[in-house]
């Protein structure tokens, strides 16, 4: 859902006041701010939420992004990209306006992501 990650749309919906998470692209710009997160809270042993702000270029102003860490384990793949100054994780990067803590971010992007494959057409 990268594709939806840009001003126009994020512009837009804050315009009309609706909230959204949309995966972010991982650009160099965010994969240097993902790779410098220093607070991360555990959420089990293998799951670690983060977060930072950052305006990138082209945008109008800062926004958040919530950062879910996953560290890589031989029996289970993982969803996240790897940054290669981080070795042993992968990322998960959403930008969002929800003041919700990150994890809660992440679950709730999953929820609907399962809810729009699983919707009959």
């Amino acid at each position: 859902m990268a594709g939806f990650f840009d001003q126009q749309l994020l512009g837009f919906l804050e315009q009309r006041g609706l909230s959204y998470i949309v995966v972010a692209r991982l650009t160099r710009w965010l994969k240097r701010e993902a790779a410098r997160i220093t607070e991360w809270r555990a959420l089990d042993e293998h799951y670690a939420a983060g977060e930072f702000s950052l305006q990138l270029l082209g945008w109008d102003r800062p926004r958040r992004f919530a950062v879910i860490r996953e560290q890589l384990r031989a029996e289970r793949a993982s969803l996240g990209r790897k940054l290669l100054d981080v070795p042993g994780y992968t990322f998960r990067v959403f930008v969002t306006n929800f003041a919700l803590p990150p994890e809660q971010i992440w679950r709730d992007y999953n929820r609907r992501a399962d809810m729009e494959i699983a919707s009959p057409n």
